[in-house]
């Protein structure tokens, strides 16, 4: 597993949270992409740096992406 900013805030969301934010991100990717970005097989697009900085804000998460 490679370390991408995308898997570096997935894996460090609170296991309490976990089914809120993957539901938030399956409203942008599909379920796939979401365990591929866990697993740091791909870094997000930048088209997807907002939805996820607004996410992560929304569960009281550092941003991950400077947009």
């Amino acid at each position: 597993m490679k370390e991408t900013k995308i898997s570096n805030f997935l894996q460090n969301v609170k296991v309490s949270d976990w089914n809120a934010v993957r539901n938030e991100l399956q409203k942008h990717v599909s379920r796939i992409t979401i365990t591929n970005w866990k697993n740091g097989l791909y870094e997000a697009s930048s088209d997807y740096w907002s939805a996820i900085n607004g996410i992560a804000e929304q569960f009281g998460y550092d941003k991950p992406y400077k947009v």
